[in-house]
């Protein structure tokens, strides 16, 4: 079903907050060079990063909504589709999922990476993006391999979706409650609900232009985190019960095997906010999440609450994030990444 925009006054740009203002500036620098590309394009192609949640899809949608009001042909992928539990987002049944089709598509003048710390992180849309003849990354996170010729990438931003709407500003889009839904559900997501280091007085500028154009946190936590399905809880009792810390109490951490997703009838979807369960042990620094997929693969969820930098951890095998929100992927098997990714993180400590 397609949704009809409504029409609202242009966005208000209100002074910045923010308590880097070199950053803001090189910042600001790097939107208009991709605003001018943006421009001079008629045709673009847009992916978020593989498994997303909603900094990427709400990015991606927010961003192609946008680009669509100001005439542009526009193309959203998201290599995994748009799980279940996101289908709440205005214009997801836009995002075209499987890569068996990419080559069909044509070319186009822009290829855009959202939220993605890396060309690979794009999956099987990576090539499309790659091939065409101008590539923007927009993106907060800093891994090591950037790509394209214009590089948004700001780690001092709360989320890829604090970057696009400020990119939107600078195109003059007008903010309709379609985009600013995809952007409230970007931001309120990848900051914790606004609780992480992350945030910074220009977050909540931007999340108070998003409410003023009609977009409401409630309904978005509610669809995220609001609801659990009846065998989801019964997988979260399971890993609740094999929590384990080590012997200071500083690291707590948790794993989901295959068989558990197997006989509870349920996905990997359904982990969602797990991690955050685990976080919540009193005295803990840091909390790990293991989620063993269907492939073997060993998929690690890493918080923070301290002055841990998890992404150093993470990077130990080839992943990445935040210091206080990071991810990577093992091989298998589960009973062997655990105690690595533990060791990794007591190196990090200055334990190991």
């Amino acid at each position: 079903m397609q949704t009809q925009p409504i029409q609202t006054q242009p966005i208000q740009t209100l002074p910045s907050q923010s308590p880097l203002p070199s950053a803001q500036t090189a910042r600001q620098k790097l939107l208009c060079q991709a605003a001018k590309a943006i421009q001079n394009a008629n045709s673009l192609v847009l992916s978020c990063h593989v498994r997303p949640d909603a900094d990427a899809l709400g990015s991606l949608l927010g961003l192609a909504l946008g680009l669509e009001q100001i005439g542009k042909r526009v193309v959203p992928l998201s290599p995994d589709g748009v799980p279940a539990g996101y289908r709440f987002l205005p214009g997801w049944e836009k995002v075209q999922a499987h890569a068996s089709g990419y080559h069909a598509l044509g070319t186009f003048d822009i290829g855009i990476g959202l939220d993605a710390d890396g060309s690979d992180r794009l999956g099987e849309a990576e090539a499309v993006i790659l091939a065409q003849p101008l590539v923007i990354d927009i993106d907060h996170h800093t891994g090591p391999d950037p790509y394209g010729q214009i590089q948004v990438v700001d780690r001092t931003a709360a989320a890829t979706g604090e970057l696009v709407f400020q990119l939107l500003e600078q195109l003059g889009v007008r903010l309709t409650v379609e985009i600013a839904t995809n952007l409230l559900a970007a931001v309120l997501t990848d900051t914790g609900s606004f609780r992480f280091n992350s945030v910074t007085p220009e977050t909540f500028r931007i999340a108070a232009a998003l409410t003023e154009a009609g977009a409401h946190p409630g309904p978005i936590f509610e669809a995220v985190y609001g609801r659990r399905a009846f065998a989801a809880s019964r997988l979260l009792g399971r890993l609740l019960e094999r929590l384990e810390a080590s012997p200071d109490g500083r690291i707590v951490w948790a794993a989901i095997a295959r068989s558990d997703f197997q006989e509870l009838g349920v996905d990997s979807e359904a982990t969602e906010g797990f991690v955050d369960q685990i976080r919540m042990v009193e005295g803990s620094d840091v909390a790990l999440f293991f989620r063993e997929e269907p492939n073997g693969e060993i998929r690690v969820s890493l918080r923070s609450r301290g002055g841990v930098n998890v992404a150093q951890a993470a990077a130990e095998f080839g992943g990445g994030g935040h210091r206080a929100a990071s991810g990577c992927t093992l091989l298998g098997p589960l009973h062997l990444a655990v105690p690595r990714v533990v060791a990794a993180v007591r190196r990090e400590m200055g334990q190991g």
